[in-house]
């Protein structure tokens, strides 16, 4: 498709003509709204790193230390919890970018040398301060309400760790009988409550809803939600009800997914001083035909139950243009 419309247009005719429809039929991008002094504080995790609520890259420079790979797994508003991996290379990598790195080290012969939870604190300009080291894969790394614990996904465990001091507080292993399976999805509740998701086809238990109490290590199974087979690219299907979703009044089900106003199912970690209000998530459409597809961060407004666009990752326009404002003046379109 990009081949396409190159093809029979120039980028300058290709942006008076995008404007004008942009004009014609409207604009669904944050710029004119009164949330954007509140979204500027709002960090999001996305595909391509550290955006705000409004859709501008936190540069993180300062961090790219040397021979060490980061796995941004979830942000407070001033700490990044991270998977950081230490690599034994005996050039200074420290002018690669993070994609540079990984091509260089990932896929090289550099021996990894430690595997860590780190906590950055990119407020503050300190750097990382490792919490443990781990001697196997571990990701899904997740902060609970108040910051005063952080859990992980290993193999097929649930592990807990204090934040502070990175000692494990406790551990739950998956039922479940397909080798390393694990948790579909694991959000905070509370500082001692889990919601987690397990809808796999082996999965052992008869609701795919549980909770589990840090504090006890008790797993209890709270529904079974058809939201699964109702999501489509990201949100909830164009001719379904959101009324049709099982279990969507149940807290759990809030913290998984969002709301029960708007389901979703690839939640982003996002933190701002209202995080009561907006969350963030990955919507898509898929690629058909001579369509590449198109992939983007929105938000939703719980207070006013709208849809905003934040970013586009991947699609034609930012194929051509790149990081060109009229990719996001057409963050809302097929393309």
């Amino acid at each position: 498709m990009y081949h396409f419309i190159m093809k029979h247009f120039g980028k300058l005719q290709l942006i008076v003509i995008l404007l004008i429809c942009g004009i014609l039929w409207g604009y669904d991008n944050n710029v004119f709204s009164g949330n954007r002094s509140i979204l500027e504080d709002t960090y999001v995790i996305g595909r391509f790193g550290i955006i705000n609520g409004n859709g501008n890259y936190i540069h993180l420079d300062k961090y790219n230390i040397s021979n060490t790979l980061y796995w941004k797994t979830d942000v407070s508003d001033k700490q990044l919890l991270s998977i950081c991996e230490e690599y034994d290379y005996k050039t200074d990598l420290s002018d690669k970018t993070q994609e540079e790195k990984y091509n260089i080290l990932s896929v090289g012969d550099a021996p990894k040398t430690n595997i860590n939870v780190c906590k950055i604190d990119f407020k503050n300009n300190k750097g990382y301060i490792k919490l443990t080291e781990l001697s196997y894969p571990t990701y899904e790394c997740k902060f609970s309400s108040y910051l005063q614990y952080f859990s992980c996904l290993q193999d097929k465990d649930i592990v807990i760790f204090k934040t502070e001091s990175g000692v494990e507080v406790s551990r739950y292993t998956n039922t479940s009988t397909a080798p390393r399976a694990n948790f579909e999805k694991m959000e905070w509740m509370s500082d001692h409550e889990l919601a987690l998701y397990d809808d796999t086809w082996k999965a052992s238990y008869e609701n795919n809803i549980l909770r589990m109490d840090v504090n006890t290590g008790e797993v209890t199974e709270v529904c079974d939600s058809n939201v699964s087979s109702l999501l489509w690219e990201g949100v909830i299907e164009r001719n379904a009800k959101v009324e049709d979703i099982t279990c969507r009044d149940t807290p759990e089900f809030e913290a998984l997914f969002g709301s029960k106003e708007w389901p979703v199912s690839n939640l982003l970690p996002s933190a701002g001083p209202a995080d009561d209000r907006f969350y963030f998530y990955t919507r898509w459409i898929d690629a058909t035909g001579i369509y590449n597809g198109k992939e983007w961060t929105e938000g939703y407004d719980r207070k006013t139950g709208d849809t905003f666009y934040v970013s586009t990752n991947d699609s034609v326009l930012k194929g051509i243009f790149g990081d060109l404002f009229i990719v996001d003046w057409f963050g809302w379109s097929w393309f």
